[in-house]
């Protein structure tokens, strides 16, 4: 691990937010071909926005999280996340956890 890489890692770290999912969503929303590939692979839409699970900061340092699904919410469906912010919280998609979320 070099010093170029901790600092590519720490800019990665820094940056992140939930721009990308708020991309994902608004592009699902408009583009119905693109909301049938969210729904069937939702690794290949988040590529599409943008975001590379197996490789998010692009020197190989692999996603926490890479069994990555989208739900769809119906009338009579309704999905509930639950997350403790461990390892598999979604950082590339959603970003830090909000400060709110991780203080008692």
């Amino acid at each position: 691990f070099t010093a170029e890489q901790h600092r590519v890692l720490t800019e990665y770290a820094e940056q992140i937010g939930p721009t990308p999912a708020a991309r994902l969503v608004a592009k699902a929303w408009l583009d119905p071909e693109f909301k049938k590939l969210a729904l069937a692979d939702a690794v290949a839409a988040s590529k599409a926005v943008g975001v590379d699970w197996l490789d998010p900061t692009g020197f190989g340092t692999p996603s926490d999280f890479t069994a990555f699904k989208i739900l769809e919410d119906t009338p009579t469906v309704h999905h509930v996340i639950v997350c403790a912010l461990c390892s598999c919280y979604p950082r590339p998609i959603l970003g830090n956890s909000p400060e709110w979320y991780r203080t008692p």
